[in-house]
C-alpha cells in the first residue's frame, strides 16, 4: 500500500512539523525561512507521512532523512557559498561586482549565524561540543591546567566582591574603614612631648603662686 505524503511547503508548516513529533531540535521563523531558502534554491523539497517520519525530495527521487541531516546539508551549502563569495570578493570584475559580493557576504555571514545556533541542537552539534570538551579537558591535563569552573573558590557572594566568612574583617568593614579607624585611634592618642607639658603646666602656676 502506498504511503500519503504530506508536502511541508512553508517555514510555518516545518515549524509546526517540529512540535507535533516532539523534534529535539527549536526552530524559529527565521531559521525555518532560511533552511526552506536554501532547500528551494536547490531544487529540494521536504514532505511528511501519518508517521511523522521526514523525508527530502527532488526531481529525481525521494529518501528518508532526518532534521539533523537536513540542518547539516544546508550549513554545508551555506559554507560552500560564502567561501564561493569571499573568493570571488577578492578578484571582482569591477567595483559594482565588489560591492555586490560585500553585500551577499554579508547576508550569508547572517545565515551562518542563525544556523549555527541550530546546527548547535542537532546530534551532530551536540557530539562536535562533547568532543571539543573532551580535547580540552585532555590538553589541560597534559599542561597541568585546571578548568576554572572546577576551582572550588568562585561562590555568589565572591562573584560580587563581597567579603566573605573566612575573611579576617567583618563583613560590614572593609580594609579602607580599618585602616581609617586605626588612623584615628593613634592621633587620639597622647604623645611624648603632650605628657612632657602637662608636667610642666602645674610647675609654672606653683611659681606663679609663690611670687605672689
Amino acid at each position: 500500500m502506498e504511503t500519503k505524503m504530506m508536502m511541508i511547503d512553508s517555514e510555518e508548516g516545518l515549524m509546526t512539523w517540529c512540535k507535533t513529533t516532539e523534534s529535539g531540535i527549536r526552530l524559529q521563523r527565521r531559521g525555518a525561512k532560511i533552511i526552506f531558502d536554501y532547500l528551494s534554491g536547490h531544487g529540494k523539497t521536504l514532505s511528511t507521512n501519518k508517521e511523522g517520519e521526514l523525508f527530502l525530495n527532488d526531481e529525481i527521487m525521494t529518501e528518508k532523512t532526518t532534521l539533523d541531516d537536513v540542518v547539516d546539508l544546508v550549513c554545508e551549502w551555506n559554507y560552500e557559498a560564502l567561501s564561493d563569495t569571499r573568493e570571488r570578493k577578492e578578484n571582482p570584475n569591477d567595483f559594482l561586482d565588489y560591492c555586490r559580493m560585500c553585500t551577499l557576504e554579508k547576508n550569508l555571514e547572517e545565515h551562518k549565524f542563525i544556523l549555527d545556533r541550530v546546527f548547535k541542537q542537532t546530534i551532530y552539534g551536540k557530539d562536535v561540543q562533547t568532543i571539543a570538551h573532551k580535547l580540552a579537558k585532555e590538553m589541560m591535563k597534559e599542561m597541568r591546567l585546571v578548568p576554572i569552573y572546577d576551582i572550588p573558590i568562585a561562590d555568589e557572594l565572591g562573584a560580587y566582591n563581597k567579603v566573605s566568612e573566612k575573611s579576617e574583617y567583618a563583613a560590614g568593614n572593609s580594609v579602607s574603614d580599618k585602616t581609617e579607624i586605626a588612623v584615628t585611634t593613634i592621633a587620639d592618642k597622647p604623645t611624648k612631648d603632650d605628657k612632657e607639658n602637662d608636667n610642666k603646666a602645674p610647675e609654672k602656676s606653683e611659681e606663679h603662686g609663690r611670687a605672689r
